[in-house]
Order: C-alpha cells, then structure tokens, then sequence
C-alpha cells in the first residue's frame, strides 16, 4: 500500500508538470532521471551486497 501511494503522486506531479509545461518532454525528462536514480540506488544496493 504505500508503494502505491508513492506511484500516485508521483503521478499527480507528473500531471501538475504536464499541464504547466504543455509538453510531453518535462514530465517525460522528470520521468527518466526519476528511472535513472531509482536504477543507480537499485544497482548500489546490489553492488554494496556482492562485495
């Protein structure tokens, strides 16, 4: 449940980034590097694990 939570409003901000923006491109750009961070975490946590 409170992942699900956190998906919602990243959600809401996308949208909120979408209507002041006008553009596909800043919420899909916020989107990325918001992928980016979680993989670069992810792959840290793995990596401190392995070593």
């Amino acid at each position: 449940m409170p992942l699900s939570v956190c998906v919602a409003i990243g959600g809401g901000v996308w949208c909120v980034i979408y209507e002041r923006s006008e553009s596909l491109w800043a919420p899909w750009l916020s989107h990325a590097l918001i992928d980016a961070a979680i993989m670069g975490v992810g792959y840290w946590m793995l990596w401190d694990k392995l070593t």
